[in-house]
């Protein structure tokens, strides 16, 4: 007798097992309501939409649903190992998280930065013992390389900045990495960024201190990022993102704009000399006006890449 022909799977389903590739290309395992948050589709999909199928694909056999988290078929051997990481990550995550307060606290006395941001594994809950914290940083028009300058060097004499080219665990675990840079007249991401690993990103940012409600005038200006992830975008267009700090500065007078110009002369010449040391020291850098993203390698090409051939892998297998 033939084995039966498996029925066609449902865009949902397609999104849904795209989702769950995603996420396990950096080890992470999500609940189903994790799914349909994070779910990779250009238009919005029901959460009971995205149950049914999370069922169906369940009983296809396409997935497993072990403790309330969804288990692609390959990762069947590793869903014990992945199920003590997830419980790992969430306790980890937390307790990182829990130096937003120090951050606001060694960081707001800078006036140019508009808003702080936690990005990377702790922003997407899914930081280990050993990961640095990776922050994004929003400054004042114009004051993005005078802000990184005094940032850079405040941080190094706390002991807090990680060093370029450091690996070993004690050495970066709960080191501050100031890897993406924007300034408030600059919140839609560079076009190299707007990626699906950009739109997550993105999308995971969680507030570590926001002057000017920022937040959502980022999410706001990145209306690109909906055709990646339009559950996602549409759920935090709906609401408010984060503490906000009200400051206000004088901006009128003639000192104010003697001021301001010394300030302008002073952002260009240390604009000048990071942008010298970064090419003498061959940084993998992207910088442009109003935005510097600093990274020890192409990791997000290379995750999409990975993600590409997993998708690809899936196809055949179906």
């Amino acid at each position: 007798m033939k084995n039966a022909v498996q029925p066609q799977r449902t865009n949902i389903e397609e999104s849904i097992l795209s989702t769950a590739v995603y996420a396990s290309l950096f080890s992470y395992i999500c609940t189903p309501e994790e799914i349909w948050r994070f779910l990779i589709t250009s238009k919005q999909v029901a959460f009971s939409s995205v149950q049914k199928a999370v069922r169906q694909l369940a009983s296809s056999g396409d997935i497993f649903l072990d403790q309330g988290y969804v288990i692609l078929r390959k990762d069947e051997r590793k869903m014990q190992s992945l199920l003590k990481r997830r419980a790992e990550t969430d306790i980890f995550t937390e307790v990182k998280r829990q130096q937003a307060e120090l951050i606001q606290k060694k960081l707001s006395w800078i006036p140019w930065i508009s808003a702080v941001f936690f990005t990377g594994s702790v922003a997407a809950k899914n930081a280990v013992q050993s990961d640095d914290i990776d922050l994004c940083v929003i400054t004042k028009k114009n004051r993005m390389w005078l802000t990184r300058f005094c940032v850079v060097l405040w941080t190094k004499l706390l002991r807090k900045y990680r060093l370029r080219g450091t690996r070993k665990a004690g050495e970066v675990s709960d080191m501050w990495c100031f890897n993406l840079w924007l300034d408030d007249a600059h919140l839609v991401l560079p076009a190299q960024i707007q990626t699906l690993y950009g739109a997550h990103e993105l999308f995971f940012m969680k507030t570590v201190f926001d002057r000017d409600s920022l937040h959502t005038k980022i999410i706001a200006n990145n209306g690109w990022a909906e055709q990646y992830l339009a559950n996602r975008y549409t759920e935090l267009r709906q609401k408010h993102g984060g503490v906000v700090i009200h400051e206000s500065f004088p901006n009128t007078g003639p000192l104010y704009w003697l001021k301001e110009r010394f300030l302008d002369v002073l952002e260009g010449a240390v604009r000048w000399i990071q942008r010298l040391f970064i090419d003498l020291h061959g940084n993998h850098a992207q910088i442009s006006p109003g935005h510097a993203a600093f990274f020890p390698r192409n990791f997000s090409q290379e995750k999409l890449n990975m993600f590409t051939e997993e998708m690809a892998s899936l196809s055949k297998s179906s």
